[in-house]
């Protein structure tokens, strides 16, 4: 879950700076490497929506809260 974890930080970066197909990489292997984290799931289905491949985004969107249910109450923000 560390490698999730440190590409998961990777793909926040990206984000952050709009690098959207770098940070949907980044998430992308985040999830490879742990498909049971919510948090990473949450990520993938928002680097989706910037690409604008929304059909795919609530796919991750819908699995992110089918594993963490309490995810949408969390207050989840990129800045964590």
């Amino acid at each position: 879950k560390l490698k999730s974890l440190e590409a998961q930080t990777n793909g926040d970066q990206d984000l952050r700076n709009q690098k959207w197909l770098q940070a949907y990489g980044d998430y992308k292997k985040a999830v490879q490497l742990a498909d049971d984290r919510a948090d990473a799931r949450l990520r993938l289905g928002l680097s989706l929506i910037a690409l604008q491949h929304y059909d795919t985004a609530v796919f991750e969107l819908k699995r992110a809260i089918q594993i963490d249910p309490t995810l949408p109450q969390s207050g989840l923000s990129l800045a964590e």
